[in-house]
């Protein structure tokens, strides 16, 4: 590779880790060693699904609570060789710089999904857990992405989308070069994990220190499942362990993510940030479903220097979309917004509350007049977006052609009741 490529290459890498996480000094045992959590298993109370019925993968976690003991959750998932349960407690449940914090993992898996492993060669010697910390949000309640894939959160002086990353924990065991504040990888050898009706269960006790430079914002634990066999790491599904793998059908899941931690600290040579009075903010993109000469979808003037589309094909260009279809009949638009992070992985995206939020919208015409369609709760989703079902928004006829600037604000919900804002000025 020439050399000025090649440091354009190391510039670009550099980018990704410093913004979606951060850069610490590693305090766990290294991939090569096994460590082994000793004590006694504790019982977990999981439901089976009724019927032999399939996880749904439409909500990371299953339930919430938060306590004085910490933030609580349960979660599921699915592989080809069987359903797995899990149940973590984080204390305490915000974070600040130098911490400790505790992190108990329970992980029940049936003996048959074991024993379709050991069908495969890898018969399983232990169940392992790697633990991680995401940060979502920045100080600024800016979007930040471990894996830019069509989009980014990262861009070049000249505001192009930056993509990459890893498909995967982000962690320095397996050869990625980074790895974020909490980076813990346990193992429970299979005689030490409880037997419990046709289930196998292990129990993970987590102590970790939170680095003193830890930057502030919010995070999400990952927390990735697996196994070990013959001194090798494997997936719950018995493919590449803590990373992605190319689905060949429905979406297998070795991995989950927490709710929103908040991490108050204090900024590079600023002030002490308070995380609570961080508001997340989602770039929202609108007419992304309609084709303008190979490229599609409006990013917010206010997103433009933090968030741009990757279309691969063409670069970001202005969208021109026609006013008449082939036969002359006027043609109608939806105005709502997309989220285009939420099309990477299923798995890792925020589970939003479809029916908590709102969408306001004002419209500027090539004449100069504003057009003020109103303000509608969301009402639920098309696909994987949240939709008002209001047809003003749905099913928009530009009167005429020219220059348009149209103003889509709002905010949407996740499960938890955490706000998060979106939207801004579009033209096209």
């Amino acid at each position: 590779m020439p050399a000025c490529n090649l440091r354009i290459f190391t510039f670009v890498i550099s980018l990704l880790v410093l913004s979606g996480c951060s850069i610490t000094t590693q305090n766990s045992s290294s991939p090569s060693s096994v460590a082994e959590i000793p004590g006694t298993p504790v019982s977990m109370s999981v439901s089976t699904p009724v019927g032999g019925q399939s996880v749904s993968t439409d909500s990371n976690t299953d339930t919430v609570s938060t306590s004085a003991d910490g933030l609580h959750f349960t979660s599921s998932g699915y592989t080809e060789y069987g359903d797995w349960y899990s149940e973590v407690t984080v204390s305490p449940s915000s974070w600040e710089p130098g911490q400790q914090v505790n992190i108990t993992v329970k992980l029940k898996v049936s003996v048959n999904h074991m024993s379709g492993l050991a069908s495969l060669g890898l018969a399983p010697e232990g169940l392992v857990a790697l633990v991680t910390a995401e940060r979502t949000f920045d100080s600024e309640g800016w979007l930040r992405l471990a894996s830019d894939e069509r989009m980014s959160t990262l861009l070049t002086p000249g505001g192009l989308a930056i993509e990459g990353g890893v498909q995967g924990a982000v962690t320095n065991r397996f050869g990625y070069g980074f790895h974020t504040p909490v980076d813990e990888l346990v193992t429970q050898p299979f005689r030490l994990t409880e037997k419990t009706e046709g289930y196998r269960q292990a129990t993970f006790n987590i102590k970790t220190r939170l680095p003193d430079d830890l930057p502030p914002g919010i995070y999400r634990l990952r927390l990735d499942y697996g196994v070990v066999s013959y001194k090798r790491y494997y997936s719950l599904n018995g493919e590449t362990f803590a990373y992605r793998p190319f689905f060949k059908g429905r979406p297998t899941e070795s991995h989950l993510y927490s709710p929103p931690i908040r991490a108050s600290a204090r900024y590079i040579g600023s002030a002490w940030v308070d995380a609570s009075r961080i508001q997340p903010r989602i770039p929202w993109v609108i007419l992304g479903n309609y084709n303008s000469n190979g490229y599609r979808g409006v990013v917010a003037d206010e997103d433009r220097h933090r968030f741009a589309l990757s279309n691969r094909n063409l670069i970001p260009d202005d969208v021109i979309l026609p006013l008449y279809d082939d036969r002359g009949n006027k043609l109608s638009y939806s105005l709502e917004p997309q989220f285009p992070a939420d099309t990477i992985e299923a798995r890792s995206n925020i589970p939003w509350d479809y029916t908590k939020g709102e969408l306001s919208i004002q419209i500027t015409g090539p004449d100069g007049k504003t057009t003020d369609l109103g303000t509608a709760p969301f009402a639920g989703q098309t696909g994987i977006f949240p939709t008002t079902r209001r047809s003003a928004f749905t099913t928009w006829k530009p009167p005429s052609y020219g220059y348009y600037t149209v103003k889509v604000t709002g905010w949407i919900a996740d499960i938890w009741g955490n706000r998060y804002e979106g939207g801004g000025t579009y033209h096209f």
